[in-house]
């Protein structure tokens, strides 16, 4: 007869986008840090690192994270348009 842990256990935590999810940089030394919304665990990171984390996270705790502000660059048909109208 299985002896099993019949509660859940939780996987390991992931740096993967999704919904309301955005890129930032830790403001702090490596360590894995807890949401501040309880929505999800973060896994290790620090100061040089890049994480996903949920906006609503960022906003309670402006101190922790410091969001990256990604550049998008337009595509080559875009590029030949611009040149074309100079």
């Amino acid at each position: 007869m299985c002896q099993c842990n019949t509660e859940a256990t939780k996987g390991q935590p992931t740096n993967e986008p999704g919904d309301g999810k955005i890129l930032v940089r830790p403001l702090y030394t490596q360590q894995r840090q807890p949401s501040p919304s309880g929505k999800s665990a973060y896994p290790r990171a620090g100061i040089g690192d890049t994480l996903y984390v949920y906006r609503e996270d960022v906003d309670l705790r402006p101190d922790l994270w410091e969001p990256v502000q990604l550049v998008v660059t337009p595509d080559v048909d875009t590029i030949r348009q611009m040149a074309v109208q100079l």
